[in-house]
C-alpha cells in the first residue's frame, strides 16, 4: 500500500509538471491533456502489474520460507525444459534435518533450510533452483553439461555441515544425484528427475564422502 501511495503521488507530480511545461510553452490544449492523461494511465497499469499482480503470481510459484521456486513453479517450467530437449537435473536432499527438528524444534530446522537456500543459490547463475517439498531441492540447468563440467561445478559447491552452530554428532549435509538429458535421449522430464532422485538416495544410504560425485551418466 505504501508503494502504491508513493507512486500515485509521483504520478500526480509528474502530471502537474507536464501541465505547467506545456502551458508555459504555449502548447496547452485539450488534446495535450488527453495525451498526458492516457500516458499516465498506461504507467499506472504497468505499476499495478509489478506492485500488485506480480507478488500474487510469485506467491503461487515461490516457496514462502526460502523464496525459491516451488513445485508449482517447476510444473510451469517443465514444458520449457522439454522443448529445449537438453538439460541437466540435480536432486538435493538434506540429511538429518528431522533430527534437528526433533532435538531443537522447527524454528531451528527452518534456519537450516535458509542456510541450505543460501548455499543452493550458487546454482542460480547456471539455472533454476527449486524447493519441491520439505528438505528436497532441485536444480535444473537448461543445457546439457558434460560430466567433467558438472563434476567441476558440484565439487565447487559448499557441502560442509549446515548445522555448524549446533554441538551434535550427526551432520546435516546434502545428498545429491544428477541426470543429464541430451537430444539423443527420448525421456520425459519426470523420468530424468526420477533418475536423479534415485541416485540421490543411493548416496544418502551410503557413507558420505561429499567430495565424490555420484550421479547418472546418460551419454
Amino acid at each position: 500500500m505504501k508503494k502504491i501511495l508513493i507512486l500515485q503521488l509521483i504520478g500526480c507530480l509528474i502530471f502537474t509538471g507536464f501541465i505547467l511545461l506545456f502551458n508555459g510553452a504555449g502548447l496547452f490544449n485539450p488534446m495535450t491533456v488527453i495525451l498526458i492523461y492516457w500516458t499516465m494511465g498506461l504507467c499506472n497499469v504497468i505499476n499495478a502489474k509489478w506492485i500488485i499482480t506480480k507478488p500474487i503470481e510469485d506467491i503461487g510459484t515461490h516457496d514462502n520460507l526460502t523464496g525459491l521456486l516451488n513445485r508449482e513453479g517447476l510444473n510451469q517450467n517443465i514444458p520449457k525444459y522439454e522443448k529445449h530437449k537438453e538439460y541437466t537435473v540435480i536432486f538435493y536432499d538434506l540429511d538429518n534435518l528431522k533430527k534437528i527438528n526433533d532435538c531443537y524444534g522447527h524454528d531451528d530446522g527452518d534456519l537450516i533450510l535458509k542456510y541450505a537456500t543460501e548455499r543452493l543459490r550458487y546454482w542460480e547463475i547456471y539455472g533454476d533452483v527449486y524447493r519441491i517439498g520439505g528438505d528436497e531441492f532441485l536444480v535444473v540447468i537448461s543445457n546439457e553439461l558434460s560430466k567433467e563440467k558438472l563434476t567441476y561445478l558440484i565439487n565447487g559447491f559448499d557441502n560442509s555441515p549446515l548445522n555448524y552452530e549446533f554441538d551434535d554428532d550427526f551432520k546435516c549435509i546434502f545428498s545429491y544425484g544428477y541426470a543429464i538429458k541430451s537430444k539423443s535421449i527420448k525421456k520425459s522430464f519426470d523420468t530424468i528427475m526420477n533418475e536423479a532422485d534415485e541416485k540421490m538416495y543411493q548416496m544418502k544410504h551410503k557413507t558420505h564422502h561429499p567430495e565424490v560425485l555420484i550421479g547418472v551418466n546418460n551419454k
